[in-house]
């Protein structure tokens, strides 16, 4: 019939419950936790990362062009080639008539 409060059997228990961390039984080794918690941190900083510039940049409010068809490629790639054409006829045309000029200069100099 001893049921008297006994502090010290309390206080022993009590210390050895809050004295240290329980072992985590999923990690192996302390290198290993350490290696797993840091691979976690930088995923986790990449992803926080992105998706704050994914923020800044508003791509929601992007949008795609629709793709060009072939005949619609092979219209434009025609019509760049003409505008080509005709920036080197311009060219050529000038180049003749500063040619004109200068040829009509001497030829007027010297008589």
């Amino acid at each position: 019939m001893d049921k008297s409060f006994d502090l010290v059997s309390l206080l022993k228990n009590n210390e050895k419950k809050h004295m240290h961390k329980p072992r985590p039984t999923q990690i192996l080794s302390i290198a290993g936790g350490v290696q797993k918690r840091l691979e976690r941190n930088i995923k986790h900083r990449k992803s926080s990362r992105l998706s704050a510039f994914d923020s800044i940049r508003n791509l929601s409010k992007c949008e795609v062009p629709d793709p060009i068809s072939e005949s619609q490629k092979e219209v434009e790639h025609r019509r760049m080639s003409l505008e080509k054409w005709k920036e080197e006829k311009e060219k050529r045309k000038k180049l003749l008539h500063t040619r004109r000029n200068r040829l009509l200069l001497a030829l007027c100099t010297l008589h």
